[in-house]
């Protein structure tokens, strides 16, 4: 959320300038921190109007802010680095409802399925380890639970374990090489973890 998830998903980003130009700096910020990494320890002060990682009731606002919706293979030949996706029976290429690419630095891309799960991708900072930043992050935040998806390390937070005032959404953070990959979904976090093991190259048993 990377991501998310302004360190490296999403719950959401694990992303992730604000009253003039200090208002600015401050959103911007924000909104930096949580498209890698937000840390969910403490009170949310009303991120959903500011990133629709953290409200999945936001479907009228851009799945990345600044970026622009595409097809799937626009979004392919305009990105760095492969676009990870689920293969499960309700989320696959066919029940894609939206794609956006942002060309920034760090690119994103970023993927609605017609069930609501929404799948961030960006690349994770060169030099920086993912399984001791997510074990970090479950240490000094007390939220969520390090795991390992494929042998891929991985952050996980269950909707039902999100720090108060944070919207009730899973929240899978998965790191394949250097792309970084964050699932939300108004699901059991058990299920969301089974989709991405099938975006990372397993079933959704695994």
């Amino acid at each position: 959320m990377r991501a998310h998830h302004a360190q490296p998903t999403e719950a959401i980003r694990p992303t992730r300038t604000l009253v003039a130009l200090a208002v600015a700096g401050l959103i911007v910020g924000m909104i930096i921190g949580l498209t890698h990494r937000t840390d969910r320890s403490g009170e949310p002060p009303g991120f959903s109007i500011l990133d629709p990682r953290l409200d999945p009731s936001s479907g009228d606002v851009p799945l990345l802010r600044g970026g622009q919706q595409v097809d799937l293979s626009i979004a392919s030949a305009m990105t760095p680095f492969p676009i990870y996706r689920p293969q499960t029976a309700e989320d696959q290429d066919s029940t894609i409802k939206e794609v956006w690419v942002l060309s920034g630095s760090p690119p994103e891309v970023a993927i609605r399925y017609s069930s609501g799960l929404r799948v961030y991708l960006t690349i994770w900072p060169d030099g920086q380890d993912a399984s001791s930043f997510y074990q970090a992050q479950v240490e000094e935040s007390g939220v969520g639970s390090y795991q390992t998806i494929n042998g891929y390390p991985a952050y996980v937070v269950a909707a039902d374990a999100q720090a108060p005032g944070y919207p009730s959404t899973s929240v899978v953070d998965v790191t394949v090489g250097n792309v970084e990959i964050s699932l939300h979904a108004d699901v059991p976090v058990e299920e969301l973890v089974g989709a991405a093991a099938t975006a990372t190259g397993g079933s959704a048993e695994a």
